[in-house]
């Protein structure tokens, strides 16, 4: 049987999934991006579809066999609960390149955690498609708040973003709310004669889609300028973050503990306007004053090569692998 020479890591999320090949040292060898894996949206079996499909491109592009993966970890969206694991575990056995214990499963929250630390303790905050907050304790226990949509009480997501900044925009029309900018912004963006032809994308016969995740952007943007109702947006957003982190961290960290404050999503990641992530880390410090706020810059997908790197005792050091890996990461397709 031949030797593990490669990690496999892979994070799967509601809008994409991010695929990263790594040999032992933590040189990238190869990176594939396709469609999201959330089996909750877009059913198992495409799911499963989608993981193959990526590991058979990143193995075929690296030039490197099955046999020689070591080590995988998937951290994926809809992982949330046991049920949810006992869905996934099957569809990795049937996708995977390895069996456990050479590989691990998480959600996919727990990437940006893993992408920002040495040791994978702290608190992460995910912002993007949807939200999500779970954090890891020192003793290795892991607690999650949230993550189920709307039902199980999040507010923060791109559309929650863009459905706020449509409701700003109409009553600063109408006169129930203050003047934004948003309201020319939205509808220029969308095209429209008149802003409240905007009801017409969510008829049944509508010819568009009204897409709220994609008008997130212009709350920033808006924000940047100065616009007062979209910088509330930000900072309800902020508020409702910085919740379900103290939430997570008042069960793994005493008030005086000092631990890591991961933010990741493409909310964080890409907005543009302090206010989001100046509210969150402003109301976590106010209970715990010695969190460490780490804006993620790289793909959460290191993080999942970082857990097939601990599963790995041949592989690389932590601070080694780290350094090799951001070094030779391939930029996104």
């Amino acid at each position: 049987m031949a030797l593990g020479t490669h990690l496999l890591g892979i994070d799967g999320g509601a809008t994409k999934t991010t695929a990263l090949l790594a040999d032992l040292s933590g040189r990238v060898a190869a990176r594939a991006d396709g469609p999201g894996s959330n089996f909750q949206a877009c059913g198992l079996a495409r799911a499963e579809r989608v993981l193959a499909s990526l590991t058979s491109d990143l193995l075929a592009r690296a030039g490197v066999g099955r046999d020689r993966v070591a080590a995988a970890a998937y951290g994926l969206a809809g992982a949330d609960r046991e049920k949810d694991f006992a869905t996934l575990r099957p569809a990795l056995d049937r996708v995977a390149p390895c069996p456990p214990p050479a590989r691990r499963l998480v959600n996919d929250t727990l990437l940006a955690l893993r992408a920002a630390t040495v040791d994978g303790v702290g608190v992460a905050l995910i912002a993007g498609t949807g939200t999500n907050a779970i954090g890891v304790g020192r003793d290795g226990r892991v607690e999650k708040v949230g993550g189920l949509g709307r039902l199980g009480g999040d507010w923060g997501c791109g559309a929650d973003l863009g459905e706020a900044a449509c409701v700003a925009a109409a009553r600063s029309l109408d006169g129930r709310g203050p003047p934004t900018m948003l309201a020319e912004m939205i509808r220029a963006r969308l095209g429209l004669t008149d802003y409240f032809d905007i009801v017409e994308l969510t008829f049944h016969d509508s010819s568009g889609r009204l897409d709220l995740d994609a008008l997130a952007p212009l709350v920033f943007e808006a924000a940047r300028a100065g616009d007062g109702p979209a910088r509330e947006i930000l900072a309800r957003a902020g508020e409702e973050q910085a919740r379900a982190g103290v939430a997570v961290a008042t069960r793994l960290f005493s008030r005086d503990d000092e631990f890591v404050l991961a933010l990741g999503g493409s909310i964080f990641q890409k907005g543009g306007d302090p206010t989001l992530v100046e509210t969150v880390s402003g109301r976590v410090r106010e209970a715990f004053a010695r969190a460490r706020v780490a804006l993620l810059s790289a793909p959460p997908a290191l993080g999942a090569l970082y857990y097939a790197r601990d599963l790995c005792p041949q592989a690389a050091p932590h601070h080694a692998f780290a350094l090799a890996a951001a070094a030779t990461l391939p930029a996104p397709e």
